[in-house]
């Protein structure tokens, strides 16, 4: 089998890192390119077969724009965009195929579709709140994976479900959905070990997207080859 060649984004972070190391122990994978806050990402890009973006949404509008221009595919795991980004996002899927979701563990998907479908059983009836607890240096709060595991339990669209973030020690990341009523109460926790959890889960989205079309694809539409 031939390596895959892939380009990693924000080599320098904690997930680019990690992510050059398991593709070094892999023979399924190869490092084509890297890049680093102030390096070019074309030269990254140019001989790579699919890229993966773990770097920061300050750089997000010009990693779309290389990766458009080179027509590359893009495993998109950066969090913490406004509004303009998310809509150059959707258009850079006109072009080029992109996996984004806020969070690749094997375990998240599928807690967000158990508290989508608790929430529809219950009816509305619950209460439902979050509570997410990373590490004190994670840029965004809430974090993205709370806020889609909120949009995938909001089944009535209501916009109101409360999000605590906690921000403590070394705290890879951890998510407790509650459903509250009467005097029950139902708990959904997901908890990453390891950032492995997230860089193993970007490593299968980028096989999964190297032969996609144009499109922006999420979670859920790889989370069954996870296994």
């Amino acid at each position: 089998m031939t390596p895959i060649p892939i380009a990693i984004l924000g080599a320098n972070g904690k997930m680019g890192k990690r992510l050059i190391e398991l593709c070094t122990l892999d023979p399924k994978f190869k490092i084509a390119g890297t890049c680093a806050r102030g390096d070019c990402p074309s030269q990254a890009l140019l001989p790579c077969a699919v890229a993966i973006d773990f770097s920061h949404a300050s750089a997000t509008l010009e990693y779309l724009s290389a990766a458009v221009a080179l027509k590359k595919p893009l495993v998109l795991g950066t969090t913490g965009h406004d509004t303009h980004m998310l809509e150059e996002i959707q258009k850079a899927a006109k072009s080029i195929p992109i996996l984004f979701s806020s969070n690749f563990s094997f375990g998240i998907d599928f807690c967000k579709q158990t508290a989508l479908k608790l929430a529809q059983s219950l009816g509305g009836a619950a209460q439902i709140h979050i509570i997410e607890t990373h590490h004190i240096t994670k840029k965004d709060s809430p974090s993205g994976t709370a806020l889609a595991i909120a949009k995938a339990a909001d089944f009535e669209n209501k916009g109101n479900i409360p999000i605590h973030s906690i921000r403590e020690a070394n705290v890879i990341g951890e998510h407790r959905i509650f459903f509250e009523w009467g005097n029950e109460r139902i708990e959904i926790k997901h908890e990453a070990l390891s950032r492995d959890a997230f860089a193993q889960g970007a490593l299968t989205g980028a096989v999964f997207l190297i032969d996609k079309e144009p499109g922006l694809y999420t979670g859920n539409e790889f989370s069954q080859k996870k296994f």
